[in-house]
Formats: structure tokens, C-alpha cells, sequence
């Protein structure tokens, strides 16, 4: 059954986790609380409640339905390791924080980039303009007239010439081949590929470093030893990269490696958490200092990556205008020179 439209954002998305967290929260069985919330909605939100029921009663996993619905795969290993080895009540309140923060951030990015994007757009109609119409005729009316062009006009002339036919087509090509090399490229390599470049760097590692630390904690709150929970991350988790790192330090650790030092050596993770590890492993209580960790991790990230945009939109203002300012002159100094000609 396709449920692609049962939600229509993330923020509808974390609106339902929510309200079964709180039902959860009053004393509901799992069952119970998706009956009455089946009620409450109409339409193709209450199929799919409905078809989450009649999972649970063939004994699937309240989680292993969710991607039906388009909840994002960090979101789903995140509950489906609380639903299995913790309390599904704390992995539905913070998969519904996470949800609702990735909804903020989209609405923020939306309202930062929308107008910049509006001005690139004129500015491209813009260059088509001065490329195909005003520079080519002022080029012929200068040649007419024995006269060279200004070099800045000049220079404008043969870098929009170079933008032209084959030259454009074959920059398109290299980009849609670089992208369709990167989606293709495995998880692991992928996560190599961004921690060399310098700005996605930090963004990457303090996204890692919340991932593990927020899938490992739960289970070592239950009860599992570090090794356990390692094995059983490497077989549950939905993200294909938390996976490879769980079996990797798996390995690592029965060489009688310490975690520590494990991740001190992988440069995947935030250093700090090498100190969170020590001082839980010192209280005997390392995954409650994990989920401690992993929350602060993920303020951090968001605050980041709004940051970013913040900056980006002035950035972009400001390549836009000085744009704008070369093309304004490489048509103005022409004209100057005419009338100081005349």
C-alpha cells in the first residue's frame, strides 16, 4: 500500500510521534494508543495508523513501518533501538525533536535563500541578455568604428563566450557525472570524501559522533556490556556507516583495545566524546553520559548548521552584487568612452 502522503513534512511527522509519546506517557499500550490516534485522524493518515495495527499484530516492528510513511532512515534506527532495547516513549519524544528540528532548519533555509536564489535567477536572464543582444552589438560598433573596447568588456565578452554551446554542456555533463559519483559511492566512502573538505568537516564529524553516541546509549542503559551493544548496532542499525563503525570497533576492542583510544585514533568523531566515554566509564554509568552527550551534539549541530546559512545569504548577496557591479561597468566604460570621443 503506498503511504508516500500520509504526512506532507517533517513537522506533521513529529507532531504524530508526539502525540503517541505522550499517550505512551499516560499509561497506553502501544496498540492502544495507535487505535486512538486512528480515530482522531481521517483519510490516508488513518490507513496507514490502521496498517501499523494489523503489523503489530503479525508481530513486526512498530519502527520497520515507518519508512512507508517517508520518515528519514536516522529517524527509524533511532526509535527502532528504543523500541527494542530501551524505552520506545524517549526514542519517540527525541526522534520527534529531531524531526522537528530538521522542519525549522528546512523553513529557515527556505526564507535565508529564497530571495537570493530569485536574484541569481534575474541575474542569469540578465547575462543571456548582455551575452546575446547589448555586447555583441557594441563589439560591432566599436570594430566599425577602428576602436578597441575597454579590456574589462573585452574580458566580460570572452568569459561569456566561453559559457556558450559545447563549452556549458560539457560543464553540466562533469557535474551530473560528479554527483551520480558521489550518490554511488559506498556510505564509508563517502564519509572519507567529507571529512577532507574543510568547511563539511566539522558538520560531519559532530553529526557521526551524535549518531553512535545516541544509538549506543540506550543499550548500554539496559543492561548490554560495551561489546554487546557494539554487535547488536552492527546488526540493527539502519544507517549503514554506524553499522561499518560499530564492527570495526567491535574488532578493535577484542585486540583488548580500550574505547578510548579506539575512537581517539578514528578521526570520524568529535574529541570531546573520548572525554565523555572516560568520565562515564569512571561512574560506572556510560550510557547515561552518552545520551547526555549525544543531546548537547545535537543543539550543536542544528545551531551549526544554522550558522552556515546565516552566513551564506550575505555571501551570496555579495557575489550576486559584485556580479552585477562587473557587468554594469563592462557596459558603461564603453559608452564613457564614446561620449569622451565625441
Amino acid at each position: 500500500m503506498k503511504m508516500k502522503k500520509s504526512f506532507r513534512n517533517d513537522q506533521e511527522r513529529s507532531e504524530f510521534l508526539s502525540e503517541l509519546a505522550g499517550l505512551l506517557g499516560d499509561g497506553y499500550p502501544l496498540s492502544e494508543a495507535l487505535d486512538m490516534l486512528g480515530s482522531y485522524y481521517g483519510g490516508v493518515k488513518k490507513n496507514w495508523i490502521d496498517s501499523i495495527y494489523e503489523a503489530l499484530q503479525d508481530g513486526d516492528d512498530f519502527s520497520s513501518v515507518l519508512h512507508e510513511a517517508s520518515f528519514p532512515n536516522d529517524v527509524i534506527s533511532y526509535i527502532g533501538i528504543y523500541e527494542k532495547y530501551g524505552d520506545l516513549k524517549t526514542g519517540l519524544d527525541n526522534g520527534a525533536s529531531i524531526l522537528k528540528k530538521k522542519f525549522e532548519l528546512k523553513q529557515k533555509s527556505r526564507k535565508l535563500l529564497n530571495y537570493p536564489i530569485m536574484l541569481f535567477g534575474c541575474l542569469i536572464i540578465m547575462i543571456v541578455v548582455l551575452s546575446q543582444g547589448v555586447l555583441p552589438q557594441m563589439e560591432m560598433f566599436f570594430q566599425s568604428m577602428n576602436k578597441e573596447l575597454p579590456l574589462l568588456t573585452k574580458m566580460i565578452i570572452g568569459l561569456l563566450s566561453l559559457l556558450e554551446g559545447p563549452i556549458l554542456l560539457v560543464l553540466l555533463i562533469v557535474m551530473i557525472f560528479f554527483l551520480l559519483w558521489l550518490q554511488r559511492l559506498k556510505p564509508y566512502e563517502r564519509l572519507k570524501y567529507l571529512l577532507r573538505l574543510p568547511l563539511i568537516k566539522k558538520l560531519t564529524t559532530n553529526l557521526m559522533t551524535f549518531h553512535f553516541a545516541s544509538h549506543l546509549s540506550p543499550l548500554l542503559s539496559n543492561g548490554f556490556s560495551l561489546y554487546q551493544s557494539l554487535l547488536l548496532l552492527e546488526e540493527h542499525s539502519k544507517i549503514d556507516v554506524i553499522q561499518m563503525e560499530a564492527k570495526a570497533i567491535g574488532i578493535c576492542m577484542l585486540e583488548g583495545i580500550s574505547l578510548p583510544e579506539i575512537i581517539r585514533e578514528r578521526n570520524c568523531y568529535e574529541p570531546q566524546l573520548v572525554t565523555a566515554i572516560a568520565l562515564g566509564q569512571a561512574k560506572g554509568a556510560l550510557g547515561q553520559e552518552l545520551e547526555r552527550y549525544s543531546d548537547f551534539l545535537q543543539r550543536k549541530y542544528y545551531e551549526g548548521l544554522e550558522r552556515y546559512l546565516s552566513l551564506l545569504q550575505p555571501l551570496l548577496f555579495s557575489i550576486i552584487g559584485v556580479v552585477v557591479l562587473t557587468l554594469f561597468l563592462s557596459v558603461m566604460l564603453p559608452i564613457f568612452n564614446i561620449v569622451e570621443g565625441w
